[in-house]
């Protein structure tokens, strides 16, 4: 088990044998870690989603504040990254699990809630000139000119989907952003909400 608070930058990789797929790097952001996700293919990569962090005055929001990150190597081929945080009256956990062979990460998000909340979700930009094109279970990534010399232009490196129905998201576009949000709150509170979607080179 790896301390974040021992290291300057944390990473999972989802890369296969052929050296394609997707790397997450964890980086400590003033009271938080954001995280950044890019595809990589061999010796090129290209950065196409960036979290979107809060500020530690704001009780809801646009990603969990994860202020504790610790790392498990893992067994078959499946590291694990595990996430907490707290906000207000409300605290956050989160598992990242990369599969190598099927060149995924699959996020699994709860919160425990007292009251309403006035957002709750996961939050994406994309970077540089990276486009969001809506699809049925989520979104794809698309590449633009800039990254030509990488590969070609409208090539989809990254998609973002969620795939299990106790967990179910919403997921919105919001002009270069994405939302990945929980499906139904219940009531009464407290409650705790969970919200589960996975990242993937196709």
């Amino acid at each position: 088990m790896i301390h974040a608070d021992t290291c300057d930058a944390i990473q999972l990789q989802a890369v296969d044998v052929d050296g394609k797929g997707l790397r997450i790097v964890f980086r400590h952001q003033g009271d938080r870690y954001g995280h950044e996700i890019f595809w990589t293919d061999g010796d090129r990569e290209v950065g196409v989603l960036r979290s979107c962090e809060g500020t530690s005055d704001q009780r809801w929001p646009l990603s969990p504040p994860w202020q504790s990150l610790e790392l498990d190597g893992g067994s078959m081929g499946r590291p694990t990254a595990f996430l907490l945080g707290m906000a207000g009256n409300s605290h956050w956990s989160m598992s990242v699990q990369v599969e190598t062979a099927r060149r995924r990460a699959v996020f699994d998000v709860a919160c425990r809630l007292r009251q309403p909340p006035d957002f709750l979700g996961t939050s994406y930009e994309v970077i540089g000139d990276c486009e969001l094109v809506p699809y049925q279970r989520g979104a794809l990534v698309s590449l633009g000119e800039s990254h030509g010399a990488a590969l070609e232009k409208d090539t989809t490196p990254i998609a973002v989907a969620w795939d299990d129905a106790e967990a179910a998201v919403d997921v919105h576009l919001e002009n270069r952003r994405i939302e990945l949000l929980p499906n139904g709150i219940a009531s009464p509170f407290p409650t705790t909400v969970r919200w589960k979607f996975e990242v993937f080179a196709p």
